[in-house]
């Protein structure tokens, strides 16, 4: 890795560096920073102040005081030469007076400079743990997050880190530090937002399990609290971040048990929902170096039922859960070029409908859900994602009941028209009818009405395809309804023709701000599925009825809006 040079990364957040004084003049000896053990005490004491939310208050493990920091392991002094690069230090003590002398690094980006010297620091003494754990004893836990924020500014990627998290956990692993001293140190390191945010992708890092495993208790137990990542103010969303690098970093989930497992729901929401508005990058260096831990954290606590209904459908998941919970379902597992298609999947709406439909998918495969239940199930859960963006849940119905691409100018017609194939989509409906035992009919509980003559088609896809139409930007109800009556014959598909009028019908409300989605959500189970006996039947009635097949008079939304209030 390069020490010299302007690094983009450098542009990126605003360091806001703590008032601190800068470090003396180094001496020919170096000594542990105790009294690092005030500014812990206190940072520990401003994190745990009175919480906004007493009656539902997160309290972390008990676990024993700091103590002092032991002196350096040695019985006597290291003689130090503290000029020069920490890299060439004859040992521990000498490379931590060198990283804190500044006249060391003499140019405008000197934090970055010596981020990178601390950097290869670590990296060349990688297999030496005396001369590292008398570097970290030497610098004290407050000089060293010091360093790691100065790496983090240095790192051109996320494996530069890895060296800095496994010289921690080789220091650690040597016998020279308490508990409480390394705790210590994961406490200097949430001290300011900033800091917090490097370090927690050092402990992000699979090398920092288990050697820094008591630093990790440290920092989380700093960082999620009230006024931090599980608060509500101008950096919660950030401090929400950085918690959930250190937790994912421990990939045997005892972090996820000891931190999110111990909070109540209301504490396991706030602090979710504080890092999905956020987001996992907020500008240049976020976007090469994105924080995805908590990401990672929430598929962790989804699987141990951890997660709040309301954050399983906000979570963003990755391509390996889809791939595999998708594979799971399939006759045929998915070609590489299949797998593409989902890895190619760039909106995170997209990608929470594609995991929500593989979830109602995996209810049909058990046998308990019924046809007409998934498509209502799915529809809703668009509505759900979609909020009150009626084109939004076109598109994301459309996505989840895509139906596969269509041969030569046909598809062309499809997109010129407002609809089209999307390759992702199109496996969860080609997934639908492997499992959905052809009961697109009346057996499967819809509404003869509205089902196509052979059940072996599903009406999920026909339905999607005309509500894309009519929510379409050209979609104009004449040109749709042409479409489905091109596609299919009044006589003969009765069912399939009005469900395509119904279709265009509802695509046009939701483009024209008509219905919002829960409301074309709560239209189309009425008129498509079996209803509750309290309940007015659609229309159309429960068994074939011979008519509704004229768009210019049976297909007003006004009308089927209000027929639907005077049916309930």
């Amino acid at each position: 890795m390069a020490i010299s040079g302007t690094n983009r990364k450098s542009e990126g957040i605003q360091h806001r560096q703590p008032a601190e004084a800068k470090p003396a003049e180094a001496k020919s000896e170096v000594k542990s920073q105790d009294g690092t053990r005030n500014q812990a005490d206190t940072a520990r004491t401003e994190a745990r102040g009175g919480s906004p939310f007493q009656a539902d208050r997160y309290e972390p493990a008990a676990r024993a005081q700091p103590q002092a920091l032991a002196a350096p392991r040695t019985g006597a002094p290291q003689q130090v030469d503290p000029h020069g690069r920490a890299e060439e230090a004859r040992n521990g003590a000498e490379a931590a007076a060198r990283l804190l002398e500044e006249n060391n690094y003499p140019t405008a980006e000197w934090e970055r400079i010596r981020g990178s010297d601390f950097l290869q620091t670590v990296e060349k003494h990688k297999d030496d743990p005396a001369f590292l754990a008398d570097m970290y004893k030497a610098l004290g836990p407050a000089n060293t997050a010091r360093m790691l924020e100065n790496a983090g500014r240095a790192a051109e990627t996320r494996a530069d880190l890895d060296m800095a998290a496994r010289s921690l956990g080789t220091a650690f692993s040597s016998g020279q530090f308490s508990v409480a001293e390394q705790r210590m140190f994961g406490e200097q390191a949430a001290r300011d937002v900033n800091t917090a945010l490097t370090v927690s992708q050092v402990l992000g890092s699979t090398a920092s399990a288990p050697g820094a495993d008591e630093m990790r208790r440290g920092f989380l137990d700093a960082a999620m609290t009230p006024g931090k990542a599980l608060g509500s103010g101008r950096d919660a969303g950030l401090w929400a971040r950085a918690a959930g690098e250190a937790i994912a970093g421990d990939k045997s989930g005892h972090s996820l048990q000891e931190y999110v497992g111990r909070m109540t729901e209301g504490e396991r929401t706030r602090f979710f929902e504080n890092g999905i508005n956020q987001g996992p990058s907020w500008g240049p260096r976020s976007s090469d170096m994105p924080f995805n831990g908590l990401e990672d954290v929430m598929r962790q606590a989804s699987a141990r039922g951890l997660l709040p209904a309301r954050i399983e459908l906000l979570r963003v998941p990755n391509d390996a859960e889809l791939i595999d919970r998708l594979n799971a379902l399939r006759t045929d597992k998915l070609t590489p070029e299949q797998e593409a298609h989902i890895r190619n999947l760039s909106s995170p709406e997209e990608r929470r409908m594609f995991l929500a439909t593989v979830k109602e998918l995996e209810a049909v495969k058990a046998g308990s859900l019924s046809p007409s239940q998934y498509m209502t199930n799915v529809m809703q859960a668009a509505a759900d994602i979609a909020g009150n963006d009626g084109k939004k849940f076109a598109h994301l119905v459309h996505f989840a009941f895509n139906e596969p691409e269509n041969a030569g100018y046909h598809e062309t017609a499809r997109k010129a028209l407002g609809g089209g194939n999307i390759p992702a989509g199109s496996l969860l409906e080609t997934t639908f009818k492997e499992l959905d035992g052809d009961l697109n009919n009346a057996a499967g509980g819809f509404n003869p009405n509205i089902t196509d003559t052979a059940s072996a088609s599903t009406v999920t896809h026909h339905f999607a395809e005309f509500l894309a139409v009519g929510s379409s930007f050209q979609g104009i109800p004449a040109v749709g309804n042409a479409a489905v009556e091109h596609i299919d014959d009044k006589a003969t598909n009765p069912g399939d023709v009005r469900s395509g009028y119904f279709g265009v019908m509802l695509g046009n409300a939701l483009k024209d701000g008509k219905v919002t989605p829960q409301q074309a959500v709560d239209l189309y189970r009425w008129a498509y599925t079996n209803q509750p006996s309290s309940m007015d039947p659609p229309p159309w009635g429960t068994q074939e009825t011979g008519a509704y097949l004229d768009p210019s008079k049976d297909f007003d939304i006004n009308a089927w809006m209000r027929m639907y209030e005077e049916a309930k």
